[in-house]
């Protein structure tokens, strides 16, 4: 039976309600997904990015903003594919703006079923927002597709942390022309990404010192910092061991 894409969306809210946010609407215009592949939109968004940042500069607004737009774009497709078997389109969407980020992204009509489906249309569909967002921003493509890399592979291991998440999020990269994920076993806690990309937080003007600010699993620490943080956080999320 075909899953029709509003039940897709339900079942997403309802699997992940962190996430309801990426699929549900939330009242406000409905923009066309077109927007995000168009330079002089984009450039507007890193424009005011870097306002809401106080004033970061436009590799660092820019990256903040991919940070969080990409996690929702995949969103709503990965969790809907773990859930449902079902992949919506990526490529013909809206969206709303809420408080300046993209949320409630829907599309109308769906793709297919498996991973494969997901893994062919990844790529296309966030590279044509990559590489305007490059042009306009200065972030470079490469840091990019490795921030939606970590996007996909953080929203696969929502629904599925064990073999499945990995393998989803190792297949649309492979297929995707996206960094490899790569995870880290934190004992009594299991896989966790070990992230490729930085979101740059740490570098936004009156942001506490980097060994604060940066997140647990940045890649800009040392290895031994990382995953000693990592296990603290992992270990929060489940009580004490």
């Amino acid at each position: 039976m075909v899953v029709r894409c509003d039940e897709l969306y339900r079942r997403v809210a309802i699997s992940v309600p962190s996430l309801a946010y990426t699929v549900a609407p939330g009242g406000g215009p409905r923009l066309p997904g077109s927007l995000l592949t168009d330079p002089e939109w984009l450039s507007a968004q890193v424009d005011a990015s870097a306002r809401r940042w106080g004033g970061a500069s436009r590799r660092v607004a820019g990256t903040l903003w991919w940070y969080s737009t990409s996690s929702t774009l995949v969103a709503g497709p990965i969790v809907g594919l773990l859930v449902t078997g079902w992949v919506p389109a990526l490529d013909d969407v809206t969206f709303e703006l809420a408080h300046g980020s993209v949320a409630g992204v829907r599309a109308s009509r769906m793709l297919g079923r498996g991973p494969d489906v997901l893994a062919a249309a990844a790529g296309p569909a966030l590279g044509a927002v990559i590489a305007p967002l490059a042009r306009v921003s200065g972030v470079g493509e490469g840091a990019l597709r490795a921030v939606a890399s970590d996007s996909v592979a953080n929203r696969a291991l929502d629904v599925a942390r064990g073999p499945a998440g990995e393998a989803l999020a190792e297949r649309v990269a492979a297929v995707g022309g996206l960094p490899m994920p790569r995870f880290v076993e934190i004992p009594g806690a299991g896989p966790y990404l070990r992230r490729s990309s930085c979101c740059l937080i740490y570098a936004v003007p009156g942001a506490a010192s980097p060994e604060v600010a940066k997140c647990a699993s940045c890649p800009r620490q040392r290895p031994e910092v990382r995953e000693r943080r990592m296990s603290g956080v992992a270990m929060g999320q489940r009580g004490p061991a």
